[in-house]
């Protein structure tokens, strides 16, 4: 008799993490799950695509009733600091609210089925930010210094909340991870475009803030292999993803 194939559920799956990962775990056999926003057109090929707002009471208790996951990826939020700053309380209620609704909705549903249920939630090095720290680990002090970060810290606490109740939930505290499915708000894919453009003719310039700031960039697809890694540890913990190397703008320009 075959193994029964694990299920994932995944949210924010038509994100850059979020596509990768949906194609890495049907690539090892995962039956695969996906939220998108009430309304969005989001689709990742062979996903089952579910459209929820975690932040509405009882959502994310039918979300996972009705997909029964043995897995469970939150990868969903708003990623910019920049627009943290526009809109905090939106902001809040994606990054912080949706996490404690969904850990909630996994604690339950194990509770009432009796099988385990393993979260990895996506934190954020922005959680670390006005720690002081010149280098960070799982062991430095949470001081966000934005909406973002605050926003993220909310989810990493109620993931270690929820871990000490008997959720094995973990916190991938995840530095920048960079790709060409990352959107053109982001620094990175807004150098690598314009480089393009330049070479091309078709633009001739480019304008940035900033050069010397400095950040660590990683692979992200690398990124979402620690993610599977987690998931199949088996056992809830936090863990720092990064190359441990920072560089600046201009280093990248």
């Amino acid at each position: 008799m075959n193994a029964r194939r694990p299920t994932a559920l995944v949210t924010g799956v038509a994100g850059q993490d979020g596509s990768y990962l949906a194609e890495s775990l049907l690539t090892l056999g995962w039956t695969v799950h996906g939220v998108a926003r009430p309304g969005s057109a989001d689709s990742v090929d062979d996903v089952l695509m579910h459209a929820c707002d975690l932040g509405e009471p009882g959502a994310a208790r039918g979300l996972v009733a009705a997909t029964d996951p043995d897995y469970v990826f939150h990868l969903a939020g708003i990623s910019s600091v920049w627009r943290s700053w526009n809109d905090p309380v939106l902001t809040t209620r994606v990054n912080g609210v949706s996490a404690a609704s969904l850990l909630d909705a996994c604690y339950s549903h194990q509770e009432a089925s009796g099988k385990r249920v393993m979260v990895v939630n996506a934190s954020s090095a922005e959680i670390f930010a006005g720690s002081g720290a010149a280098i960070q680990n799982e062991d430095t002090p949470i001081a966000p210094t934005s909406p973002y970060g605050a926003s993220k810290a909310l989810s990493h606490n109620m993931v270690q909340v929820y871990r000490a109740r008997g959720l094995e939930a973990t916190n991938a505290i995840l530095f920048n991870h960079e790709s060409p499915r990352r959107p053109d708000t982001f620094v990175t894919r807004k150098i690598t475009k314009a480089a393009a453009g330049i070479a091309r003719g078709t633009q001739s310039d480019l304008e940035l803030g900033s050069m010397s700031v400095e950040r660590d960039w990683g692979w992200a697809p690398d990124y979402v292999a620690a993610l599977v890694a987690m998931a199949e540890y088996g056992k809830g913990d936090d863990f720092v993803v990064a190359t441990g190397r920072a560089h600046s703008v201009a280093d990248f320009v």
